[in-house]
């Protein structure tokens, strides 16, 4: 594959994250929560004439990514980008608007420049992490409520429909940075992510590993169902470690320690936060992250 005479090699991927555009991330648009007190998605449209919250959302999603970015990108000699998606996407949960018109443009885009997309659903409903990216701060009760589980699984089967055998698919992130109870004390998301409602916080917690790898595997499952999502084995299914990388040696992985037949093309994601590095003991040097990593992630 090439673009402007750069060659791409399709089995190295060398992308960015589109962040801020399809999710908004206070601290990168400030601008746009002028007038509130809110820090994070939850809250803006409450605070906000519906309106003046329409036509600041739909300005936003107009100019922060447009098709001049994906060219950029190609340009560059990158391949790929990840488009984090809420999981309102559809327009199916008022107040919030929904955002599936912006995710077309950019498999259009992509495909236009020779770019793959993967997207990454990155909120859930309560939160998975009750981080300000993960939809609204200080609260992370998702996975305790069956029926905000299966919406999830839901929003997940629809976006394999839709895009499933678009070319510029390159795969679907199950959910972004889970809270699991290995990162729940370095996070202190109680303390760092002060809930505006305490009672709406109320049960709070992180996830335990076995719900979790459970819900992987029903994930996957569902993608791949023809009847469900029908997401084709040439696209990936990527899971986040939550932030422990050592809960995996054996996942999705049979006897001989090979991948277990039902599963195909699957990737572990990790994200090696200098932050996350520091609270672990990592001296604050290159040197020292460099050793670091190497002697943790080996």
């Amino acid at each position: 594959m090439t673009y402007e005479g750069v060659h791409m090699n399709p089995d190295y991927i060398k992308g960015v994250n589109l962040g801020n555009w399809l999710v908004l991330e206070k601290w990168m648009s400030p601008a746009l929560f002028d007038g509130t007190t809110a820090d994070d998605e939850y809250y803006l449209p409450t605070q906000l004439d519906p309106a003046v919250y329409e036509a600041r959302i739909k300005t936003h999603r107009a100019e922060y990514i447009n098709e001049r970015d994906f060219a950029t990108i190609a340009s560059w000699g990158l391949n790929s980008v990840r488009i984090p998606v809420p999981y309102f996407i559809f327009g199916d949960r008022a107040p919030f608007i929904g955002c599936i018109d912006e995710l077309d443009k950019a498999f259009n885009w992509a495909e236009k420049y020779g770019l793959t997309i993967l997207i990454d659903l990155r909120t859930a409903p309560m939160s998975q992490n009750g981080f300000d990216n993960g939809g609204i701060s200080g609260v992370c009760k998702w996975a305790q409520l069956p029926d905000e589980v299966e919406f999830v699984l839901s929003v997940l089967e629809r976006l394999a429909k839709r895009y499933g055998h678009r070319q510029a698919l390159m795969g679907i992130e199950i959910i972004n940075e889970p809270n699991t109870t290995t990162s729940w004390p370095m996070m202190n998301v109680t303390e760092r992510y002060k809930a505006v409602d305490p009672e709406l916080a109320e049960g709070t917690g992180p996830i335990a590993f076995d719900w979790l790898k459970d819900f992987y595997v029903t994930a996957y499952h569902r993608l791949r169902d023809a009847d469900k999502g029908a997401l084709p084995t040439d696209k990936a299914v990527v899971f986040h470690d939550g932030f422990d990388i050592e809960q995996w040696k054996d996942f999705m992985r049979g006897s001989d320690g090979r991948l277990a037949p039902e599963f195909e093309n699957v990737v572990l994601d990790t994200h090696q936060y200098l932050m996350t590095a520091e609270m672990m003991g990592c001296p604050q040097t290159v040197e020292g992250y460099d050793d670091f990593v190497r002697n943790t992630y080996a």
